[in-house]
């Protein structure tokens, strides 16, 4: 099913940013002929515009693109600033090609606010609005850009756009405005995550996340159910080394739409349904959503009150705190692992279905039927799982970011002593058997490689 069939749809008060923007429109700048506010640049399809806009109580300018449905009430879909943390103080603000053959943003007292700083010698060069909503710098007579503000994103990623992230907090790639009003850079980042396979955060501006999509299997996020790629529509991954690539994939009748990091740390997707925008996805769907939010050892259920409770065969560390609805310092065990003692009862494994898997997992290319034996190879293994894509997916020490899911989601299968599952008949050891022994072997399982 679709993202967009598949999601419910969530339908927002927002308010719409007021802005003033550009007005009078053309098709191309070139070296004689500059953008100067209030002036337009408009792409061929009439869906995108480069100009200046501002906030309506300030003299602040700012050049950028956005998307031209209703952009004459205000509320326009803003995906790109070019000087996003040098604003203009007035209207004097003019988009030129300059000498040098680089775009650059001047006010009037020729003071430079933002540059395309290309490296390469040419001899002319034109500026033009393409209908994907990329602005390309292309040498004079040439289809090849020498620079395009795709690969220099703000907030926003587009149908039909890759996004190159690296494998770093620190990553800046795509980062929110600081307010709905101030498209300065803000508190938080889409990154992705530096784990074995691709999956992607929310961070904030002390690089701690806030908020995780669990790993990618080939086809959806297992801490995002309702995301679901097929061939024509969704997103493909294309893991290196130290980066991961991401392309939003266009539908075959592609619509007005965007993905893009809200100044309050959410990450949304924005649809123009003809008339207005709606938003139709969002990363932060419940309280549970916030990344660790019951702490170590703990599952989130958004329908449960309170929305934490300890795993199976743990209790709160601090059973105050807990009491009082402070779940940051999550749960402990109960009962010491026997691990490899001689004379005692091995562990076993209690299985919770369909949750978000756990932070921080080591994967292994192995079949289903081997994931149990690997944990229990070993003292510090805390769990496992294999899941269809994927494989076999290992914890240890620690547990964080657990969440109970209504539909989809992974079957987790945490290790405890044996007292804590006392009677090899017990419901709770049944259904290991039978989840692990058959369901899991027929689950079409493959190895990942490469996506």
């Amino acid at each position: 099913m679709h993202l967009k069939s598949a999601i419910y749809y969530t339908f927002l008060s927002i308010s719409f940013f007021d802005f003033e923007f550009s007005l009078a429109e053309f098709s191309s700048i070139t070296t004689t002929k500059f953008l100067r506010d209030p002036e337009t640049l408009v792409s061929n399809n009439a869906n995108f515009k480069l100009g200046f806009f501002g906030p309506t109580n300030s003299t602040n300018r700012y050049l950028g693109i956005w998307y031209s449905e209703n952009d004459s009430d205000g509320m326009s879909e803003v995906i790109w600033v070019a000087n996003r943390d040098s604003p203009l103080k007035d209207s004097s603000g003019v988009l030129k090609i300059s000498d040098d053959m680089n775009l650059k943003l001047f006010d009037s007292n020729n003071s430079i606010y933002w540059s395309s700083n290309i490296p390469y010698d040419v001899h002319s060069s034109i500026a033009r609005l393409l209908d994907t909503g990329n602005l390309v710098l292309l040498p004079d007579g040439s289809d090849t850009s020498i620079w395009q503000s795709f690969d220099h994103p703000t907030d926003s990623v587009l149908p039909g756009r890759k996004l190159n992230l690296k494998k770093s907090l620190s990553d800046d790639t795509l980062q929110s405005w600081m307010s709905n009003v101030n498209p300065s850079r803000g508190r938080y980042r889409l990154i992705s995550l530096p784990r074995s396979l691709p999956e992607f955060s929310i961070v904030d501006d002390t690089n701690e996340i806030y908020w995780r999509s669990g790993p990618w299997n080939g086809y959806l996020f297992l801490g995002v159910p309702d995301f679901r790629s097929d061939a024509h529509f969704g997103f493909s991954i294309d893991n290196h080394n130290g980066s991961v690539d991401l392309l939003y994939k266009e539908e075959d009748q592609p619509s007005l739409e965007r993905y893009f990091v809200n100044y309050d740390g959410r990450l949304l997707q924005k649809l123009w349904n003809d008339s207005n925008w709606e938003i139709i996805w969002q990363s932060l769907g419940s309280a549970c959503d916030v990344y660790g939010k019951c702490g170590k050892f703990a599952v989130c259920d958004p329908k449960k009150a309170p929305i934490c409770e300890c795993l199976k065969g743990f209790v709160p560390k601090n059973d105050g705190e807990w009491r009082q609805g402070n779940w940051s310092n999550g749960c402990v065990r109960r009962t010491t692992l026997q691990c490899h003692d001689t004379g005692v009862k091995p562990d076993r494994y209690f299985q919770l279905k369909q949750i978000k898997v756990p932070d921080d997992f080591r994967w292994i290319s192995a079949g289903p039927g081997d994931c149990e034996g690997l944990c229990s190879k070993t003292c510090d293994c805390t769990a496992y799982t294999s899941y269809i894509g994927i494989g076999c997916m290992l914890w240890n020490i620690s547990l964080l970011d657990i969440q109970q899911f209504s539909t989809d989601g992974a079957d987790l299968f945490i290790r405890l002593a044996h007292s804590e599952l006392p009677g090899e008949h017990s419901a709770a050891y049944r259904g290991r058997l039978s989840r692990s022994c058959t369901d899991l072997n027929h689950s079409g399982w493959f190895p990942i490689t490469s996506f």
